[in-house]
């Protein structure tokens, strides 16, 4: 590979490695598009326990996925909020 063009794709992976954090750290670490969906026909209620659905929605039957206990679930790494958006 010729010098050139080696230190274009250097350029080139940096410039998107830059774009691409960018964009990640301003991310909603709240996305509820797809929550406000699922949660259409229920009211969501605080309880001892934590939030409940009342009514009928699909998000009722939820379940917390095989990877929830993951680093990169739920928007966050390990769950701290000042990691949102880091994995991208």
């Amino acid at each position: 590979m010729s010098a050139p063009r080696r230190r274009f794709l250097l350029v080139f992976g940096l410039f998107i490695l830059v774009i691409a954090g960018g964009v990640a750290y301003f991310a909603d670490s709240d996305p509820d598009g797809l929550d406000a969906v699922t949660q259409r026909g229920c009211t969501v209620v605080e309880t001892e326990q934590g939030e409940q659905l009342e009514g009928q929605c699909i998000a009722q039957h939820a379940q917390d996925h095989a990877f929830s206990g993951g680093p990169l679930a739920d928007y966050t790494v390990g769950g701290d909020d000042r990691w949102t958006g880091w994995p991208g």
